[in-house]
């Protein structure tokens, strides 16, 4: 009765850490990829708002609070969509997304994230007006109100002029996110291996050992450190990089 009784304990802790486990797997997934879905967003902003003001005039990249504005508006609008989506791929953050299929979620956050960046203009408009005290406070909230009649039309039209940056920062995205998915289920002993690491494994064959030795550290910090590394690399090349070859991605 008493061996029964442990057996059945053992049971019920082993299920609830692997919950837990579960768990933190689902939460890092989701929030590591929410953030660097969001300087991505942000980087795209940037690039897409680059005009040329006339005729043999060189182009000009948006700088202070207009730039401020337009990333934060396309991060936010980013977030409250991109993490309940990761949120509910991660919930099975055990198994293996082949890289074809991240590809794919990749060009589908690429588009997506356009056309939100797009809807959220209106807004950052707005608001750059308010700061630089060309809107009364009465101004601003009745430009925010029709800022929502305005989002359809000015997603539709930016949505358009940026597709090409969007499919390019899409595909990037899908595979940034492949390798993400990677790193954070190493860890777990239940883990189902990518099909293209396994085969590189069967050709390098210390590559389990290696895989298995850093596989604790690489699993916490590895996503983290390749959002933040590849996000702000990102954000930073499209507020500092060359103009002329970043009009010509917008």
């Amino acid at each position: 009765m008493i061996s029964q009784a442990n057996r059945e304990s053992a049971a019920s802790t082993a299920a609830q850490d692997r919950r837990r486990a579960m768990h933190t797997l689902r939460v890092r997934f989701a929030a590591t990829l929410t953030l660097l879905g969001i300087l991505f967003a942000a980087a795209a902003s940037i690039i897409g708002t680059i005009y040329i003001p006339g005729v043999n005039e060189d182009p000009v990249r948006l700088a202070g609070a207009p730039a401020l504005y337009t990333a934060a508006g396309a991060g936010i609008f980013t977030l409250l969509t991109l993490l309940p989506i990761m949120y509910w791929i991660g919930g099975y953050a055990d198994e293996a997304r082949p890289l074809p299929l991240w590809i794919g979620i990749g060009l589908a956050f690429g588009v997506t994230s356009t056309f939100l960046t797009g809807a959220s203009l209106p807004f950052t408009l707005t608001f750059t007006y308010y700061s630089e005290g060309a809107m009364p406070f009465s101004g601003l909230i009745d430009q925010t109100i029709d800022s929502f009649f305005r989002a359809p039309l000015a997603s539709f039209t930016y949505g358009v002029l940026s597709l090409f940056t969007a499919l390019i920062i899409g595909i990037i995205y899908g595979i940034v996110g492949w390798i993400i998915d990677m790193l954070n289920r190493m860890a777990h002993p239940n883990a189902q291996p990518d099909s293209i690491m396994y085969a590189i494994g069967g050709w390098i064959p210390a590559s389990s050992r290696w895989s298995a030795a850093i596989a604790p550290w690489a699993s916490v910090i590895g996503p983290w450190a390749l959002a933040i590394g590849i996000g702000m690399s990102l954000y930073i090349f499209a507020a500092t990089g060359p103009i002329h070859l970043l009009e010509k991605l917008g």
